[in-house]
């Protein structure tokens, strides 16, 4: 993978996470250099942002004992947990796979009560980051059974993208993605994946014909 793909990545993963779960402000937190082949890592931004978010769990935390009952809470609670965790990620790598699970778990806990696609799609989308690929797959053929959205069809490209490798079916569900689209920004991204899947595609069938060779 080139220098300039690499950039692509890891800004089009902060996309994905904004698309799918929260607001843009995590964007700021890796911010674009000049250089093509890197992003700034903004430590201290990070760091301030993590309380934030940290505080925000605690106290959606103390909110729900006081309302046990109330859906709505428990599904701010399991946002703000996958929240915190993108940060704990770079902080406290033992925290951040608590946050993880704490998240799916609410999740899985909310769904069993009302199914609910835009839940599902969050907790398609915490697995995928807790690497249980299983239950994320099974999430999301149960969205994509019910929604046919931009978000729907993105979200499921990467999770077919970088959990899979399946380049196929990744570019399959960005073309998709790409014609729901509502505007130029998510165009643009989604066709930079695209663009992504074709190269990484191409590599890996460009390394398997080597390795063919190299067996003769």
């Amino acid at each position: 993978m080139n220098k300039k793909t690499q950039k692509w990545t890891i800004g089009l993963l902060v996309v994905f996470i904004s698309i799918t779960m929260i607001g843009s402000s995590f964007y700021a937190i890796f911010l674009p250099s000049n250089d093509d082949s890197k992003y700034t890592y903004n430590k201290e931004a990070v760091e301030e942002e993590y309380k934030a978010r940290k505080e925000k769990v605690e106290y959606l935390i103390a909110k729900t004992k006081e309302d046990p009952e109330n859906v709505d809470l428990k599904i701010a609670l399991a946002d703000a947990y996958f929240e915190k965790s993108e940060l704990s990620n770079q902080l406290f790598y033992d925290e951040y796979k608590d946050d993880i699970n704490k998240s799916v778990e609410i999740y899985q806990s909310v769904l069993s009560e009302k199914e609910d696609s835009g839940t599902m799609l969050k907790l398609a989308t915490a697995a995928f980051y807790q690497e249980n690929y299983d239950l994320a797959e099974e999430t999301y053929q149960k969205v994509l059974e019910k929604e046919d959205t931009f978000e729907v069809h993105y979200s499921y490209g990467m999770f077919q993208f970088y959990a899979r490798k399946n380049y196929d079916e990744a570019i399959s569900e960005w073309q998709k993605a790409l014609k729901l689209a509502s505007n130029e920004d998510n165009k643009e991204n989604v066709q930079k994946m695209i663009d992504l899947g074709i190269e990484a595609k191409t590599s890996a069938g460009d390394q398997t014909k080597q390795e063919t060779e190299a067996d003769k």
